[in-house]
């Protein structure tokens, strides 16, 4: 048998259709090798046996990004071999159960009756909170490697009181959006609400698919996620009432676009949105359907009688037609979730100038964190990362650092960052903090793009009525959160 295929040659021996190669080059399951000057993409013919394991776990059942993570972890072993380890594991654990259970049961006494708990009883609590967030990070199909189950049981560790004290709250808010029928939007802000909405099935976003750093969430202070606008009164109170009772601020934000999306799925019926693949074309070829128009952000009409009535400086400083923009996402088509998020944050925070550098294919950087952004730092999370790997230094004192000179740049010169850092570099991070944004807010976007991206495509009028009819009713101009005629608020807090 041949060493090497060209796609074609691949696709007749695994049966793969040529899209469905493509798809698991995408998702980092199958991916072709160059070989030789001409550089075409070839496989080899040990990735015959890997390709028939895709579909081996496809048929049982598995998602891809669950398939992805079998593949690292069962690499040399049958599912035969896996299952018969897990097995011996299984009764191994057994002996120990009894025991354990007895632990709880003492530790559930205590509780009852408000006495405080001894050390091994606090070890047990923190443990059987560990394990809550990890079954429930499981049934999402999250977690399958031991690095990651490590990294979790050391922030549960350091988690303070208070975002001890949050987890169970949370739950109760959930609890209440499920029973009232209220839809929510992703986490927002960081990656706390990222995380908690994720692994409690509310949101589609695993964090760690986005590089986003779950280890802040033993940081973290603020928790927010976007809720329906015209429901949003009995969260809001309730937010502020964990806020106050717990000292971590829980904040839930109006978002007129929930309000729209369950007008249109009266009409429509429910649409599973996570049906459709982030690379579907309908998806990553929105700019290029309506230019800046196809976008979450500038996504209303001149036409709505809330812009019609408004200022006419409001309509000067929202018009997108001639800007300068519109040429340059007229013929673009995005590559993938994170090029639209980076492309999104640039464009809305650093101009004209540094976008046509990123779609011109960026620039050259030695650091391996930002090879998702085209070698521009833009992130906090990435600063972090890069800030950590040079100097040894923790998540603690590297977010602190960092927030620090944020809030006070006066009183923060240079020299605030480690002498252990070259010249070239420290000047680098330090010239970048003014510019940095949350890349864990920044995702939130795609969860609004992919949505209006298929309901222009799919459901265009249902969709632009429910959006006239929302604001001809609040008098609003729709953009995210909403726009108030006298532009006195740009987001709107439950």
């Amino acid at each position: 048998m041949k060493d090497w295929f060209l796609v074609g040659e691949f696709s007749k021996i695994t049966g793969l259709s040529l899209k469905a190669l493509r798809l698991y080059e995408e998702k980092g399951l199958l991916i072709p090798r160059e070989r030789g000057d001409n550089k075409y993409r070839y496989f080899s013919s040990s990735q015959i046996e890997e390709a028939k394991r895709i579909v081996q776990f496809k048929e049982l059942g598995f998602t891809l990004e669950q398939i992805k993570r079998l593949l690292t972890v069962t690499a040399e072993e049958t599912l035969y071999e896996l299952v018969k380890k897990k097995v011996a594991e299984s009764k191994s654990e057994a002996i120990d159960l009894s025991l354990r259970i007895q632990n709880l049961e003492s530790l559930l006494s205590s509780l009852e009756k408000n006495k405080q708990l001894t050390e091994e009883q606090r070890g047990v609590l923190m443990e059987s909170v560990f394990e809550a967030s990890l079954n429930n990070l499981k049934r999402r199909g999250v977690v399958a490697d031991s690095e990651l189950i490590t990294q979790l049981k050391s922030e549960v560790d350091h988690f303070s009181e208070d975002v001890q004290k949050l987890l169970p709250e949370i739950r109760q808010v959930l609890k209440i959006v499920k029973q009232k029928n209220i839809l929510i939007g992703p986490g927002r802000a960081n990656t706390a609400a990222s995380l908690v909405l994720f692994s409690e099935g509310y949101s589609p976003f695993d964090p760690r698919s986005f590089d986003l750093m779950p280890e802040t969430f033993s940081q973290s202070k603020i928790f927010m996620f976007d809720v329906e606008y015209s429901n949003s009164d009995i969260l809001g109170l309730l937010c502020d009432e964990i806020t106050k009772k717990i000292n971590f601020e829980v904040v839930a934000f109006k978002s007129p676009f929930l309000d729209i999306l369950k007008d249109v799925q009266i009409k429509t019926g429910e649409i599973d949105f996570e049906k459709f693949s982030d690379l579907d074309p309908i998806v990553l070829e929105a700019p290029k359907r309506s230019g800046t128009r196809g976008l979450f952000g500038p996504d209303w009409s001149p036409d709505f009688e809330a812009f019609r009535t408004s200022s006419p400086e409001f309509q000067a400083e929202h018009n997108y037609r001639e800007n300068e923009i519109e040429e340059l996402y007229k013929d673009l088509v995005y590559k993938n979730l994170m090029d639209y998020i980076n492309t999104e944050t640039i464009r809305d925070f650093h101009g004209l100038g540094l976008l046509k550098t990123y779609l011109a294919g960026g620039q050259e950087s030695a650091h391996t964190e930002l090879q998702k952004t085209n070698g521009l730092l833009l992130y906090r999370e990435d600063w972090l990362k890069i800030y950590m790997r040079l100097t040894g230094v923790g998540i603690a004192e590297a977010n602190s650092l960092l927030s620090s000179i944020r809030n006070n740049p006066q009183d923060h010169s240079i020299n605030s960052l480690s002498n252990s850092l070259e010249p070239v570099v420290k000047s680098s991070l330090y010239e970048a903090i003014p510019d940095l944004y949350s890349k864990s807010h920044a995702v939130s976007w795609w969860w609004y793009y992919k949505r209006t991206a298929i309901l222009k495509a799919l459901w265009k009028d249902s969709y632009l009525d429910s959006i006239k009819k929302w604001e001809d009713q609040h008098q609003m101009i729709w953009q995210e959160f909403g726009y108030k005629k006298d532009k006195d608020l740009y987001y709107l807090k439950a």
